[in-house]
Parts: C-alpha cells; structure tokens; sequence
C-alpha cells in the first residue's frame, strides 16, 4: 500500500499555480500540513503532480475533524469546485459548488442530513 508523503506546509512552495517541494524542487505530490506546536492539527492540502486537489481546516479540539472542506478543480490549478462546512459532529451543515471556472452557482444548507435550503446564483 502507498501512503501519501506528508510534509509540513513550510516545506513546500508555489511557483505559476503549481506546488514543488522545497528540497528538490520537484512537483509534489502528496499532503502538506500545518499543526500547532502541541500537535493539534489546523490545515492540510493534499497535491498530485503540483496541483492542489483539496484542503481542509480542522476544529481546534482534541479529535481531529474537519470543520471546512475544499475541493479544487484538477483541470485548473488553485480554482475552487466545491466547499463543505461541517458540524461538529462531522455531518455537512453548507455545501457551496463553483462552475468550471470558479465562480459560485449554488449553495446548499443541511439539517441533520436532510436538504433545507438550496439557492441558485
């Protein structure tokens, strides 16, 4: 089984909307993490070839879960597909989905699962 390389956030850089590994300059390809210095986990993104697929924000708590979810366009480099909030009991509060070029066309809210207000931008 291959697992992702994970790295911290500092040890990676963007040049032209793609992400390259500090030590070698090579496109990187695997998860890129900022944590606190008590090991709480606050952000990662995860890269394949240099692109960004997703990002995600963590609740400042003692598990770890996801309070925001990002998805990103793998056809265009940094340009936004899709957002989920989360409760903190992990189920989606808000779902916002971008076109192909990044600008916002619906946002959906949840309640305990079910769709309660969907809008068309």
């Amino acid at each position: 089984m291959n697992f992702p390389e994970i790295v911290g956030m500092k040890e990676v850089y963007i040049d032209n909307n793609l992400v390259y590994k500090s030590s070698n300059s090579e496109l990187f390809t695997g998860v890129a993490q900022s944590k606190r210095k008590n090991g709480h986990f606050v952000y990662d993104e995860e890269y394949k070839n240099g692109i960004i697929l997703s990002s995600n924000l963590y609740y400042n708590g003692k598990e770890i879960r996801v309070s925001n979810k990002t998805i990103y366009n793998p056809n265009k480099p940094l340009v936004v597909s899709k957002e989920n909030k989360y409760h903190l009991d992990g189920k989606i509060h808000e779902t916002t989905t971008y076109n192909y070029d990044g600008i916002k066309i619906l946002v959906e809210q949840f309640e305990n699962g079910k769709l309660m207000y969907s809008f068309n931008i």
